[in-house]
């Protein structure tokens, strides 16, 4: 695998270059990552033409706390207004994330696409085209295939405070590994 032709996106970086690589972008967009909120869906939207054929896969909302369950239904909301063909799918135990730009324009790193992760947590992402990375088309397709049609209820979104995710998810799979063991404390837990 080459990647020369890649560039390493540091926290300070990579919504910039996402939305200026969406300002050009003229046939589709595809979202994957465990969690996603309104903070990102706006932040994509702003760049993002209404015309692009829009898809997101996010992990099954069954595995996923309240709060950041309901973050990203209302992220599919802004989505589903601004695209309203819009494909939604979910996936048990997804956690790739990236983005893909007019299927040739790729974004993946440790980043999550919510509003902690890209404002407050070190990421790296790299971004590149896809062709410099081999296998990874059949990789996306396979996730893609996997996931279950989400049919979600929409959101009403205008008028609505855009405040995301301000603190780190704890993967809730982890989390159930970790409060099983006896006398271990989740330090900056926060409580719902």
């Amino acid at each position: 695998m080459s990647f020369n032709t890649y560039t390493a996106l540091g926290s300070d970086r990579i919504m910039g270059n996402i939305r200026s690589d969406l300002q050009k972008a003229t046939q589709s967009i595809m979202i994957i990552g465990p969690w996603i909120d309104d903070y990102f869906a706006h932040e994509i939207i702003s760049s993002a033409a209404r015309d692009l054929d829009a898809n997101v896969l996010v992990r099954n909302p069954n595995e996923v706390d309240e709060f950041p369950r309901e973050r990203t239904r209302f992220a599919l909301s802004v989505f589903k207004e601004h695209w309203p063909n819009l494909k939604a799918r979910t996936l048990e135990k997804l956690h790739a994330k990236m983005i893909l730009i007019d299927n040739n324009l790729l974004y993946i790193g440790s980043a999550n696409w919510y509003r902690f992760s890209l404002e407050n947590a070190r990421e790296i992402v790299i971004r590149g085209p896809i062709e410099s990375t081999n296998g990874i088309q059949v990789e996306i397709k396979k996730l893609w295939r996997d996931g279950k049609p989400y049919e979600f209820q929409i959101m009403a979104t205008s008028g609505q405070e855009i405040s995301g995710i301000s603190f780190e998810i704890l993967d809730p799979l982890a989390k159930k590994v970790i409060e099983s063991i006896p006398g271990v404390r989740i330090k900056g837990k926060r409580e719902m």
